[in-house]
């Protein structure tokens, strides 16, 4: 589930005469996302942890042996696979494109870079949120196996979202991307 929308804004000067209120329904209706029911033929998880969070280990081992007992296959991504010891694992893009879902084990930092290797395939990303706080990856760890079956039976929804490509240029050229 993702955060909705406001129903309505404060514009400024620009967007409302006077800075009054605006019914943002209209506006943002093009920009919500649109929910899809999620496709419940899941072969091949993807499971990407946060880079060095070493306590990952156990919830990748559980995560693993969960799929396993659903005859689903586990795809590890090369750091996740160094962090819960074992031996193989794929880099990001070739994980990508061989998983029916993707589910990331960390925060807000670790979906949206994800989310930036996901490039042009259109894989869906269970974000399981394993910080204190996360306004994007809203599943708690202890939610997750709770969701990942409603994913399987067919009662979730995913939603497109937009990816915003940014570069800051300065006199010297591309400042960040």
């Amino acid at each position: 589930s993702w955060t909705t929308m406001p129903r309505s804004v404060y514009a400024t000067s620009r967007g409302s005469p006077q800075g009054r209120p605006w019914n943002a329904d209209r506006y943002f209706s093009s920009l919500s996302p649109i929910d899809h029911s999620m496709n419940q033929n899941i072969r091949h998880v993807g499971i990407i942890a946060k880079p060095k969070l070493t306590t990952v280990a156990t919830v990748v081992h559980q995560l693993a042996d969960w799929c396993t007992a659903r005859r689903i296959r586990v795809l590890l991504d090369k750091d996740t696979a160094a962090l819960s010891g074992e031996a193989e694992g794929l880099e990001r893009h070739d994980l990508v494109a061989a998983s029916d879902l993707i589910v990331v084990l960390g925060g807000d930092g670790t979906l949206l870079s994800v989310a930036r290797a996901l490039d042009s395939h259109s894989v869906p990303i269970l974000a399981v949120n394993l910080g204190s706080l996360g306004f994007l990856t809203e599943i708690t760890l202890e939610e997750m196996f709770a969701t990942l079956e409603g994913v399987l039976a067919g009662k979730a929804t995913s939603q497109a979202r937009m990816m915003i490509d940014i570069e800051v240029l300065r006199e010297n050229g591309c400042f960040a991307e």
